[in-house]
Formats: structure tokens, sequence, C-alpha cells
């Protein structure tokens, strides 16, 4: 499949109808679209069409979107008439009222946070004064959304330029109204052009990924309607594909945190999403326990969430998620009643659409970072809310805040239209203080538990290894992971998966030390019956120091047997496992280390 084969798959043709097909639907509409017509007289856009084509295109997508409101769909013909021709805003106000003059003036305003300075300013000035509508929010989404799928003609310069604007803004506001299908269609469209080799790849990938085959697809929708069937439930299973943005994005996270290898979407499990919809919310609920008893065996339960109620995201939506471990990789599904997963695509234009009055819900400010980035966040948001909208290791590093130049509490509400920057701790932490939990939005307090609650595991297995330590040196060893495979026999004798989870085990006073010393001596794993010695050195990182080691190992007869070198930029730790040394060869190495300053710590068991 070709890239612009992929779009067009994405963009619904529903919303791309010819300016010709648009027809009024009221006296006001069609003086405005008589008033634009005439402003934007001779004016062509880049593929050669009339300029006035554009804003009934924008007009177009609103009702496409479900949204007849007169006011929106006249602003969306008007949105560009001050701005290109000489009429006022006064005028439209004039004509159309107030509220029309209003939305076409927070368009007119609303330009990349990411582009000049003196857009950035106008930017800040307007929004100082008000928050952002998400009215004007939405309007400014749909020109934006003609403008991407309108971008092949321009100036490869220009369609860089545009795209990485629309990654940097819009993607995110579309994000914080919770307009899933905009994002994803913004995300791509600029994708395509800021990345074009990668964004083939991603395509060329996710053609290859076999969640997408239909056999895959055919079997777990059938297998997903049988148990509502067989447990009496009345809904629907439909599939949901993630847009290619968003998982190379996730692929590319997941593979610096080390929970993906960097050429594979297998554990990325929204890439395609099973969504089982549902009459009401009591059903969610027990649809996800049938499901956990008919698929136990594949539950992953540390990917189960639960976003309904007060722990629904910031942007609303709203839905319970697991993820099934499959030979093709980790796949979502998730749970959601008709009605809320209308509004999960579509959030505030949802209710736009019904004339709903919870409009005022989702009123953002703006936050610009010091590089003139913009963030969209809850009216109510903190430092601490900002700081997470970072990224979350560096909300766990957040100490205070600088806004504006102030410096200021990290629990500061921050002012609309505020540029901030987050000043961080010098000392490495995974979490922050718990006392944060009270100064932050929900979504933002969620984030903050699973880290404090990772922080205590680590903690434990901190405690449990040092625990552990002076037993394990008097059997030659510093780190029981240098016993390789035999590893593995003795985690799953204690039944843990892994050895941070026996050291968890003991570090929380679950296991006892004599225990696994027990089981070690069993095993033969002494300094007698293994014959081996650890060594481990840490310093200023030097030219040689590991050629001098081996020298000095090989004068006492000794074989390296496993080397582990964990540097830290230009200090080094070096630790090494070693076989046939003696203890003369031990005492010779202490004598070797003890006398060379490079080495400023050492230890030989």
């Amino acid at each position: 499949m070709t890239a612009e084969a992929n779009i067009s798959e994405i963009v619904d043709s529903s919303l791309t109808k010819n300016p010709e097909e648009f027809i009024p639907r009221t006296e006001k509409v069609a003086r405005a679209l008589e008033l634009a017509t005439s402003a934007h007289e001779g004016q062509i856009r880049a593929e050669g069409k009339p300029y006035v084509t554009h804003c009934i295109a924008v007009a177009q997508i609103l009702e496409g979107w479900g949204i007849q409101e007169e006011n929106m769909i006249t602003a969306a013909l008007l949105h560009d008439v001050v701005e290109d021709s000489p009429t006022t805003l006064e005028a439209i106000e004039a004509s159309f009222g107030v509220d029309v003059a209003e939305l076409v003036d927070g368009v007119s305003k609303f330009r990349s946070a990411s582009g000049k300075t003196d857009d950035r300013e106008t930017l800040k000035k307007f929004f100082t004064k008000t928050y952002i509508d998400p009215r004007m929010a939405v309007l400014k989404l749909a020109d934006r959304l003609h403008n991407m799928r309108t971008l092949a003609p321009m100036p490869e310069h220009k369609r860089i330029a545009k795209s990485r604007e629309t990654l940097d803004v819009y993607t995110g506001l579309a994000e914080s109204l919770g307009m899933w299908e905009v994002k994803i269609e913004l995300e791509d469209l600029a994708f395509q052009y800021v990345k074009p080799h990668e964004y083939q790849e991603v395509i060329d990938e996710v053609e290859s990924d076999t969640r997408l085959n239909p056999a895959f697809l055919g079997y777990w929708t059938s297998n997903l309607e049988r148990v509502l069937v067989e447990e009496g439930f009345i809904g629907r299973v439909v599939v949901r594909k993630n847009g290619l943005f968003s998982l190379s994005e996730k692929r590319r996270r997941a593979a610096l945190q080390g929970k993906s290898l960097p050429g594979s979407f297998s554990e990325i499990n929204d890439l395609v999403s099973f969504r089982v919809i549902l009459p009401e919310i009591g059903d969610c609920y027990r649809c996800v326990g049938a499901l956990h008893h008919n698929f136990g065996e594949r539950v992953d339960f540390k990917r189960f969430d639960e976003f309904f109620g007060a722990n629904r995201r910031t942007n609303g939506y709203q839905a319970l998620q697991t993820t099934l471990d499959l030979p093709q990789g980790a796949t979502e599904i998730a749970v959601v009643t008709e009605e809320l997963e209308e509004f999960n695509h579509w959030g505030v234009v949802n209710l736009m659409r019904s004339g709903g009055q919870e409009l005022s819900e989702y009123v953002l400010k703006l936050i610009f970072t010091p590089k003139g980035e913009a963030r969209f966040l809850p009216r109510g948001a903190t430092g601490v809310d900002f700081a997470y909208s970072l990224s979350e290791r560096l909300g766990a590093q957040a100490e205070s805040l600088l806004v504006d130049g102030k410096q200021m509490a990290l629990t500061t509400v921050i002012p609309n239209a505020s540029t901030v920057e987050v000043l961080f701790a010098e000392e490495t932490r995974s979490a922050p203080d718990p006392e944060l939990l009270e100064y932050c939005l929900p979504a933002t307090g969620q984030k903050i538990e699973d880290q404090l609650i990772i922080a205590e595991r680590d903690r434990f297995v901190k405690e449990g290894k040092e625990s552990m330590e002076p037993d394990i040196e008097t059997r030659g060893l510093l780190d029981l992971g240098d016993l390789g495979e035999r590893v593995t026999k003795l985690v799953y004798w204690f039944g843990c998966q892994r050895l941070d989870d026996l050291y968890f085990k003991v570090g929380g006073g679950y296991l006892p030390v004599s225990d696994i010393a027990n089981w070690l001596d069993k095993e033969g794993i002494t300094k007698n019956e293994l014959g081996w010695t650890t060594i481990q050195v840490s310093g200023e990182d030097d030219k040689g120091i590991l050629k001098d080691l081996t020298a000095w190992i090989f004068e006492q007869g000794g074989n390296i047997i496993n080397v582990a070198i964990p540097k830290r930029g230009d200090r080094y730790v070096l630790r090494l496992v070693l076989e046939d040394m003696g203890g003369k060869g031990d005492e010779a190495l202490r004598r070797h280390l003890a006398a060379d300053a490079r080495f400023e710590t050492w230890k030989v068991v």
C-alpha cells in the first residue's frame, strides 16, 4: 500500500465533499457565503482553486462531523475574511452578531505557538484575557485539517514547517478535546511530510503485522462475540486500528524503556484493539470479569486500566481496558458503552452535535514551554500537571517552576497563556513526594500513584539485594545474576519470574535469606565447589584498565568467565567473574588493586 492510499483510507469521504455541493441551510449562512466569496475574490490557493473553496471546505468538515450550529458554520465561512480582506471584525459583528465575531477573532489570533515570536506574542496577549473556547478550538482544528489534507501542492519547506507545527500544537489540542479521530488523522498527515522514509517503513511494518490479518481479526471478533452470547450480554464487537504516528511514538518510548525491540510492534497492545460495546456501565464490569474468566491464561493483568467515572482521562475518555498476550502480539480489548464510545472518538464534537451543556468542562488554558511549544490543559491544572504533560520521568524530577520568569511552587495553578519552565531536582528519583497527589488532576494523580508503587518496589528490591550480599560474597559472588542459567532455576524454585522478584520478596520480609542460602548450598553454589572469584572496581574511566586487569588475572592462572561493565559517562563500574584463581591469586589481585590509584573502590571475594 502506498502512503497516499493509506492516508485516503483515514479520511472519511463524507468529510471531503466538493465545494459546489455546499448548500447554505439558513439565510445567515447564505449571507456569510456571499461575503466570503466577495472578500476572497481573485485569491487562489496553491492547488489552483479559488481561496473561498477552503472556507467552504471548513464548513463542510464541521457539517461532516455532525455540527449544524448556525454560528459555527457562519464563522467557518468567514474565518479568514478579516485577515485577507478589508472587512473588519466590527463589520462582521454588526452583520452576524457578537458570537460569530468572537469565533472569527479567536481563529484569526490562534496562530502557531511554535512559529514566529510575533505570532506567539499575539496568541499570548489574546488568551491572557480569555480561556480557549472549545467551539473556537474545534473550528480551528477543522481549518487546520483541511489545510493538511491539501498540503501536497505546497513547496517542500512549507509542507515540513506546517506539519511540524501541526504535531507541536494541533494534535495536542485535538487530544485535549477528546477528538481522537481528528488527532490521528492530523498526526498521520503530518508524519508523511516530516519523516517520509520512517512513515513508509511504519506502513510496511504495520501491514506485515499478523494482528491485521483477516484470519486474526475474524477469529478474535467471533471469539469475543461467542463470550457475549454465552454470558448473556447484548452487545457488539468492533475493531479499531491505531494511527501510524501514534504507533511509531509508542514503540519509540517502549524501546527507550527497554519494553520493546526498536523494530517490533509486538508489545504495542493497541496496534489493533477490539471494542466491546454494551448498553450499561454495569455490563462493562461484568463483561471484563467474563473475559478474564474465559481467557485468563492469556490476560496480562499488569495492563488492566479502569478509565471510568472519576478515573476517566483528562480529555474525557472512558473505558475498561484489558490486554491479552497472544502469539501474534499484545492485543487490547476495551469494554465501553455505546454513548461513551461515541464520545471517545469525537470528544467535545459529540457534545456539540447534541447541543450538550457540558462544554464548559472542556474549556482549556494555553501554556507555553520555553521553546514556544504549546500545551493545552484544563483550567485548574497546576505545575505538577504541566510537568507530567511533558513526560512522567520529568514529572518525578520536578522541583519548582519559572512562570514568566518568576520562580513559583510546583503546586501553583498556572495562569493562562503563561510561559512555564520546570526546574528539576539534582538527585535522581523515580517518584515524587506523595504530597503532590493533593495538588494535581486525577489523571496526573494516577501516574504519580503508579510511580510511587514502582518506587516502593524498587526500594524492597534494593534492600533485598543488600541483605543477601554478605552470604553470596562467601561464595565468591557479588551478584546472583552472574550464575547464568542457574538463576532461572533459583527464581522459579521460589515462585518468582525474575531475579528482582526474588530480591523483592527478601526485602519485603516474605522470604528469609537463610532459605536461599540453604538452596544455594544444596546446589553446590559455594566458593569451594565453584572455585569462583569476583572482583569489582570503579573509578574515573581511563584507557588500559581492562587490559591491565586481564594481564594480572592471566599471570595468576585465572580465567575470565563473565564481564559486566555498567559505564556511567566518564565513570565506570567493572565486575569480572573468574575461575582457577586460588587463594594466592586472590591475594595477588588485592595487592595490585590496592597499589593502583586508578581504582577508587575495589573488592575481591
